[in-house]
């Protein structure tokens, strides 16, 4: 067997660890991510796109105010996308901002239909929609025992604690009490947290 000069090393294994070298292998992990990431591709992608990029183009004016053009837009997403229920809770909030609360109470009503079958952070998020539409009518009742069963669900709702602390400072009734809710609710939010609902619960606590 011929050897590389020199050495007593066949020239068959200098060849083989020659080519290791060129090529070294691929680790496991990167070869595992591999396999996992065309998946999970599949299915995020397609949420950037046609889900999360619109509703935030269509959202982007009613932070400022402009609920005219919010409301052109989200006609523009309901017109276009497929999945339309984040367009129609956006504009539900625009109708609620608007001081329309009759109709965005029927809105939400409508859109919780769609998930009740399947209770996730989506239901109650309407719910809690609901809740506060309920609330800005002054059916503190109502809006009370929608709170109340967000937080049988979910007992760290913040929102729930957030409306049930708005319930007894509009009634003016047991602040101390109004107090260590919005406390609550402010304390619980992690601090990546919608700055303006964050802001809004550390508003109520001072109030």
């Amino acid at each position: 067997q011929r050897c590389i000069r020199g050495s007593s090393i066949p020239i068959s294994v200098g060849a083989a660890v020659e080519r290791r070298v060129r090529e070294p292998d691929i680790p496991f992990g990167y070869g595992l991510l591999a396999v996992f990431a065309v998946p999970i591709s599949m299915f995020i992608l397609p949420y950037i796109i046609f889900d999360l990029i619109p509703f935030l183009w269509a959202e982007r004016p009613l932070k400022k105010g402009d609920y005219a053009k919010t409301r052109h837009r989200v006609s523009q997403l309901l017109r276009y996308l497929v999945k339309k229920s984040h367009a129609e809770e956006l504009q539900t909030i625009v109708l609620y901002y608007q001081g329309d609360f009759g109709q965005a109470e029927s809105d939400w009503r409508k859109l919780l239909k769609q998930s009740l079958n399947n209770v996730t952070d989506i239901t109650l998020r309407r719910l809690e929609s609901l809740g506060w539409a309920l609330l800005s009518q002054e059916r503190y009742d109502k809006a009370a025992a929608i709170f109340f069963a967000i937080l049988e669900i979910k007992p760290h709702w913040n929102g729930a604690f957030m409306g049930l602390s708005e319930i007894y400072l509009m009634q003016d009734i047991e602040p101390q009490r109004a107090e260590f809710l919005a406390e609550q609710a402010a304390n619980r939010s992690p601090r990546f947290f919608e700055r303006d609902r964050r802001g809004m619960f550390w508003a109520t606590y001072a109030w």
